[in-house]
C-alpha cells in the first residue's frame, strides 16, 4: 500500500490531513483514493477530534437558484418553476457557506419535501418525491 503521502510515514501524513478545513474535503477527496478512503474513516474523525480542529456545523438544505440562461447539460432547459434542492454547511465560527456535492444517485437533486436526520457524523435523507417524476419516495 502507498503512503497517504509519498516520503512520509502514514501517522505524520495523517497528521497533516486532519488539519484540513472541512470545506477543502471535496477538493482533498479528489487528489486521490487514498486520500478519499482515509477522511471517510471513523477513526479520521477521532483524530480530528482528539486534535481539536472540529466543531459543530448547521447543515441546511437549501433551494439552489437556477441561471434561466444554462441548460442541465442534456440540451434542455430546466423547468424554473421546479425548484432544486441540495444541501449546504454553515460553519457558526467562521461565517463560512459551503455547497456540498450532490447526493449520490440523486444528481436531479434532493427528494422535495423530505426529512433530514443528524445521526452522528451522518446525514440520513428519509423519503419526499422525486423532482422530476413527483412520486413518493421510501428511500433512506
Amino acid at each position: 500500500m502507498d503512503s497517504l503521502i509519498p516520503g512520509l510515514i502514514d501517522d505524520l501524513g495523517r497528521a497533516c490531513l486532519i488539519r484540513v478545513p472541512f470545506q477543502d474535503f471535496p477538493t482533498i477527496s479528489a487528489v486521490c483514493r487514498a486520500w478519499s478512503a482515509e477522511i471517510r474513516l471513523s477513526e479520521f474523525r477521532r483524530l480530528r477530534k482528539a486534535a481539536g480542529v472540529t466543531r459543530p456545523v448547521l447543515v441546511l438544505a437549501q433551494a439552489i437558484p437556477h441561471d434561466p440562461n444554462q441548460s442541465p447539460g442534456d440540451g434542455t432547459k430546466q423547468n424554473p418553476s421546479r425548484p432544486t434542492y441540495g444541501l449546504t454547511v454553515f460553519d457558526p465560527v467562521t461565517g463560512c457557506r459551503t455547497s456540498l456535492p450532490a447526493i449520490p444517485g440523486m444528481p436531479e437533486g434532493m427528494p422535495m419535501f423530505c426529512g433530514l436526520l443528524g445521526c452522528g457524523s451522518d446525514l440520513l435523507v428519509i423519503g419526499g418525491w422525486d423532482p422530476s417524476t413527483w412520486l413518493a419516495s421510501k428511500a433512506v
